[in-house]
C-alpha cells in the first residue's frame, strides 16, 4: 500500500512528473494509509473530493488555461489510483498533492510524450507571410 501513483500509468516519467508523484507519495505516508472502511467512504463521497481537488487546482492555477483543463481529466483516474493506494484522501496534503500530480501529469507527462501545448507553441518550421 501506499506505493508512487506513477505505476497506474506507463512509460518513463519526465522529472517534473516524478517529481510529482514523489511528492504526493510523501503526503500520503505522512497521512499513514487509510483503512478500508475510509476508502469505502471515499467511494461515497468521491463527487465532493473530486471537486475539492478541482477547486484547489483552479484557486492556484485559474480555470481557463488548457493544462489545467487537462490535469481535471486526468482526476478521475488519479482518484481511482490512490483509492486503490489506500491514500487518505481526507487529508488537505495528500488532495492537494494529488492535483498537483493530475496538472504535472498534463504539463510534464512522461519522456516521449508532447505535453507542451498548442501546435502553434510546437510550429518548427516557417510561415511565410505569417507573424504577429
Amino acid at each position: 500500500m501506499l506505493e508512487n501513483l506513477l505505476g497506474y500509468w506507463g512509460g518513463k516519467p519526465t522529472a517534473g512528473l516524478a517529481h510529482a508523484g514523489e511528492e504526493l507519495k510523501k503526503a500520503a505516508t505522512t497521512a499513514t494509509a487509510a483503512t478500508a472502511e475510509e476508502v469505502e467512504g471515499y467511494r461515497n463521497d468521491r463527487r465532493a473530493i473530486h471537486l475539492a481537488i478541482e477547486e484547489g487546482i483552479y484557486s492556484n492555477h485559474g480555470r481557463h488555461k488548457g493544462p489545467v483543463q487537462t490535469a481535471v481529466g486526468y482526476l478521475d483516474d488519479c482518484i481511482d489510483a490512490a483509492l486503490k493506494e489506500h491514500y487518505r484522501l481526507s487529508n488537505d496534503k495528500v488532495k492537494s498533492s494529488l492535483g498537483y500530480f493530475a496538472l504535472a501529469l498534463a504539463t510534464a507527462g512522461f519522456d516521449g510524450e508532447d505535453a507542451t501545448g498548442t501546435q502553434m507553441g510546437q510550429f518548427l518550421g516557417e510561415w511565410r507571410g505569417g507573424g504577429f
